[in-house]
């Protein structure tokens, strides 16, 4: 087990090895709950019931600047900035979206968000020369998930099931 510091005040803080480990399990956790998100959004696709939208939502103490911006943020799942914007945005983020439909965005009066614009650029990684593009504010190797793929891998093995069964 890491041992912990002690402040002046008598108080222990977590060292860095226990940050690595919360930071392992909320993107272990964020990873897992995109899939399940895409796997949804497929089959609302595959039988008819339409698009699925993203709401952005913060989340905790301490929120960054850009984070507050997104906060309540509604696009189409397939918009262009999920691509950049997927929460974790940075070390330690705990900002988190909801999927919703069209009957819910009703339901609940949420209204479908202007796009932002947003400023990308390029990221080199100096330890392996890897260029990324990244969304100004969000820190290089954090809030990229590739929302088309996986709605089409999700979608392609939802049809070739229902071609099974009949």
């Amino acid at each position: 087990m890491a041992s912990r510091a002690k402040l002046a005040n008598g108080r222990t803080t977590k060292t860095r090895a226990d940050d690595d480990q919360l930071r392992k399990e909320l993107s272990a956790c964020a990873l897992k709950r995109y899939e399940q998100i895409a796997e949804v959004a497929a089959s609302r696709i595959a039988i008819g019931l339409g698009q699925t939208y993203l709401q952005f939502h913060t989340s905790g103490g301490h929120i960054c600047d850009f984070c507050r911006q997104l906060d309540g943020m509604t696009l189409p799942i397939d918009s262009p900035i999920w691509r950049f914007c997927t929460p974790l945005c940075h070390d330690l983020c705990k900002c988190y979206f909801t999927s919703l439909t069209n009957r819910e965005l009703k339901a609940y009066n949420v209204k479908v968000s202007e796009p932002r614009a947003l400023q990308i650029h390029e990221y080199r990684d100096a330890q392996t020369g890897r260029i990324v593009q990244v969304v100004a504010g969000i820190q290089p190797g954090f809030g990229q998930w590739d929302w088309e793929g996986a709605i089409h891998r999700y979608l392609d093995a939802y049809l070739r099931k229902r071609k099974k069964r009949v």
